[in-house]
């Protein structure tokens, strides 16, 4: 009996993990498979929460009144406490390597906090309503859902959903234009490490609507803020320097213009996980084979990937 039940809330990461690729959501949800231990991925998890957290906690601590240089102050004393309980210098290559992601982590939370270069960052923590807000709701047609919000901010108009991304590239965030959404939807191309956020857009969007912080008639936006989006090392007399600046992509219009093709992107990974339809079609093999197979952790075990090595060997 599989370790998924077809009643199960679906969540953003659920059905990014069937649309990347059906066969490895049935690995995953459906069988719970194991897989290898990678330290590069745990280490890169580890750094994400401990942004998150630090900037979660902090916002949990201080209101509207709060001064400028308490926030900051107070989330670089939750840096250093989370990095300290999360990370661990055995995840690395070497122990320098380790005081360098640091150091880039801690600049990444200066950055934002700093009103001269993005100027929005404290008051995000300091409007905060809610962190790690658990969405709960029903779609009448796709039944219940669920997520989590980084951040959900109080604005003149209504609420901002803020997600925090560690880091910030272009080819991992949705094209404001929506054409990337349409190709995928149309099967022309394959963006596994977009899925997910396509579907946090979609998914949270909606949910909010369902949360007490709602109130009718409330604008949403939502916001992806990547903390690390460029940084430079300069050379001091005590070694070096590091400065980092973030990136905030504002997806409400994306939202606004293409909710359609996000939902139906949603229903389509729903209802594929639901229907159980976990052998994927000879259309879409080739491009997740192209797209997706190379970072998948069950491909050793995969037959669908092994019957293509062996065709080709």
């Amino acid at each position: 009996m599989g370790g998924f039940d077809v009643t199960d809330r679906m969540s953003p990461s659920r059905v990014a993990t069937y649309l990347t690729c059906p066969r490895q959501f049935e690995f995953n949800y459906e069988h719970q498979l194991e897989t290898e231990d990678r330290t590069d991925m745990e280490r890169y998890f580890n750094r994400g929460n401990v942004l998150d957290t630090s900037l979660q906690e902090t916002a949990d601590a201080v209101s509207p009144a709060t001064d400028t240089e308490s926030v900051r102050a107070l989330a670089r004393e939750e840096f250093d406490k989370q990095w300290a309980e999360e990370t661990s210098v055995d995840c690395y290559p070497s122990a320098a390597s380790y005081e360098y992601d640091r150091q880039i982590s801690k600049a990444a939370i200066e950055d934002y906090l700093n009103p001269e270069t993005s100027g929005e960052g404290v008051e995000h923590l300091r409007r905060s309503v809610g962190t790690e807000v658990h969405l709960e709701w029903v779609d009448p047609e796709l039944g219940p859902m669920h997520g989590y919000a980084d951040n959900i901010v109080e604005t003149r108009d209504g609420l901002l959903i803020i997600d925090y991304k560690a880091s910030y590239s272009g080819r991992r965030f949705p094209n404001k234009s929506g054409s990337d959404l349409q190709n995928q939807i149309e099967g022309t191309k394959h963006y596994p490490k977009r899925l997910k956020k396509w579907l946090q857009i979609e998914m949270y969007c909606a949910g909010i609507e369902e949360h007490e912080s709602y109130s009718a008639g409330d604008e949403i936006r939502f916001m992806f803020y990547g903390l690390i989006s460029s940084k430079t090392r300069e050379a001091t007399e005590e070694g070096y320097s590091i400065s980092v600046s973030g990136k905030e992509w504002d997806m409400t219009d994306l939202y606004r213009s293409h909710e359609e093709e996000l939902q139906s992107l949603l229903s389509w990974g729903v209802d594929g996980i639901r229907d159980e339809v976990f052998d994927p079609t000879e259309q879409s093999w080739s491009l997740i084979q192209e797209e997706a197979c190379e970072g998948c952790d069950y491909r050793r075990g995969c037959g669908d990937y092994l019957a293509e090595e062996v065709r080709f060997s």
